[in-house]
């Protein structure tokens, strides 16, 4: 038998080893990383206009 399963190849191996060592989703990553820019961005901004 072979296996069913079809599982979409993610786009960096990295990526989706560090998602399987905190035990998440790779989606979730995505959307923690771009909170991260973003609060930095913010950061960033606030400290250009002091």
């Amino acid at each position: 038998m072979h296996n069913q399963t079809v599982k979409t190849k993610p786009k960096n191996n990295k990526e989706s080893t560090f998602c399987k060592h905190l035990n998440v989703d790779e989606s979730q990553l995505h959307k923690a990383l771009a909170w991260y820019h973003s609060a930095v961005q913010g950061v960033q901004q606030s400290k250009t206009t002091h």
